[in-house]
């Protein structure tokens, strides 16, 4: 795939920061609240994250360094407020992201008992602090002199059959099952493959220049039943039942944009391999003569 070098990695990345995409996007994309950050309140947020307290730590020693998380976690405060009231405003729970990326690499929200679902500004905090995307995120921005957002979104429980991650280069896609450490599912979308790419070909295309020629979409897949009429059926044991009919149709919300360029993970496709002339898709599917019990099954 055509790719730009790490020198224009800031140029690549920033186009796909949230301010840039998200009002556009609507309604094709979840609603957001986007508060901007002084950068006061940036450099704190850095400051308090685990890579800065463990590197101020072995510079000024455990005492000095608790006396300015104290004082950082104060300039904090009516951003947590603020992180609050958005979550109250969604209902009991929401999403915490930064305009460039979420903290998913917290530890604090993986395995069995963690969780991104944030109730409180105390646990959207937490997630922040414990992530190196979010520490690489503020100290690039701080250096650029380019203000940051903390974000609240509405929290969906998505099952992952139906998230995909969507190369787009140019008219040409390349879609690929987003969680690929497992066999993908194809009942989740409830339509064959095939068609599942040519109705996200469609919205790409309609979607035309809000979307850059080169960019990663995550997206996600809801199937919708639309009853056209009511039938007199029976069931396998003879007996008639009334059953709907009509068709399945598939809503496509986009969940954020990530930047066109190597450090974005391609899922099952490669970067310094795969062509990007055609559009294709591929998911897990069994494959019990392999020694690993799957393949990679591509639908172009």
């Amino acid at each position: 795939m055509d790719m730009t070098p790490y020198s224009d990695y800031w140029n690549q990345v920033f186009p796909t920061y949230m301010e840039h995409w998200h009002a556009n996007l609507l309604p094709h994309t979840m609603p957001a609240t986007m508060m901007r950050m002084t950068r006061e309140e940036t450099e704190s947020l850095l400051a308090i994250n685990f890579m800065k307290v463990e590197e101020l730590v072995g510079d000024k020693g455990e005492e000095e360094t608790m006396k300015q998380i104290r004082r950082h976690r104060g300039i904090l405060e009516d951003l947590e407020q603020r992180i609050d009231n958005a979550i109250l405003g969604y209902g009991k729970s929401g999403f915490v992201r930064l305009n460039s990326r979420s903290p998913k690499d917290s530890w604090l929200g993986v395995g069995s008992n963690g969780t991104f679902e944030c109730r409180n500004a105390q646990h959207a905090m937490d997630l922040m602090k414990t992530s190196e995307r979010i520490y690489d995120d503020l100290a690039n921005a701080l250096a650029q002199d380019t203000p940051m957002f903390f974000v609240i979104r509405p929290w969906l429980d998505i099952d992952p059959h139906r998230e995909f991650r969507i190369i787009k280069h140019r008219e040409h896609l390349s879609v690929s099952q987003y969680f690929y450490d497992r066999i993908w599912q194809e009942g989740a979308v409830s339509i064959p493959p095939i068609i599942l790419l040519r109705e996200l070909q469609r919205f790409v295309y309609q979607l035309g220049d809000k979307l850059p020629a080169n960019v990663v979409l995550d997206v996600v897949v809801t199937p919708r039943f639309d009853v056209q009429s009511m039938a007199l059926t029976r069931d396998l044991e003879g007996a008639i039942k009334l059953s709907p009919r009509g068709h399945v149709s598939i809503e496509i919300m986009i969940i954020e944009l990530n930047p066109f360029c190597t450090f974005t993970d391609p899922c099952l496709f490669d970067w310094g391999k795969d062509p990007s002339d055609h559009s294709e898709m591929r998911f897990l599917v069994e494959d019990p003569a392999s020694p690993k019990g799957y393949k990679v099954h591509r639908i172009c």
